[in-house]
């Protein structure tokens, strides 16, 4: 969620905009930008969204988030299995190696064959499907991803914030290799 205010100084009064909740690949676009002098520094997975031609988002060498020049099928199977080959299999026994962002918040997880598949359609022709991210083994059970967030909770701008942990994928499915996430709110960030 982001919240978006203006304050007044002098008054005590202040206005706050409608809080506004957008999915993950905007947050992600959103730490791009080749025009500012100074570049956003944060490690992100590699990320491809598609809204027109896809777009591939990933950290740089020296920590900054930017962006391929071109984005193909070739060079994106490529690099996930690759990432998936470097985690050490009793990490990922399954070889889980992309997750799907869907428009409405849903996610899907799916595993190494299914990858390749989806793989062979660029960009692929999943209905709804917004970005397509590196998949990467957490160390807590139930592959357990934090979600922090934060709002502005006076006139002064002080903030409050929270971190709360989901299992992105239920104990019911955590024998399978591709699994869905049907309920935005518990999708993984």
């Amino acid at each position: 969620r982001m919240a978006l205010g203006r304050f007044q100084r002098g008054a005590c009064s202040h206005t706050m905009a409608p809080v506004e909740t957008k999915i993950s690949p905007w947050a992600v676009k959103g730490l791009y930008n080749p025009r500012e002098a100074t570049k956003c520094h944060a490690a992100i997975v590699d990320t491809v969204i598609f809204a027109g031609d896809p777009v591939w988002y990933f950290t740089s060498k020296n920590g900054e988030v930017t962006k391929k020049r071109t984005c193909t099928a070739e060079a994106v199977k490529d690099r996930f299995l690759k990432l998936l080959d470097a985690n050490p299999p009793e990490q990922n026994p399954l070889r889980r190696t992309a997750v799907l962002r869907y428009a409405e918040g849903s996610t899907k997880t799916v595993d190494e064959a299914t990858f390749v598949a989806l793989m062979s359609n660029w960009p692929p022709r999943e209905a709804g499907l917004e970005a397509l991210q590196a998949f990467v083994p957490t160390s807590g059970p139930n592959c357990t991803v934090y979600r922090n967030g934060y709002r502005v909770v006076s006139d002064k701008g002080r903030v409050q914030t929270w971190t709360k942990s989901y299992n992105s994928v239920a104990a019911s499915q955590t024998h399978l290799g591709t699994v869905a996430c049907d309920n935005p709110g518990e999708a993984a960030f």
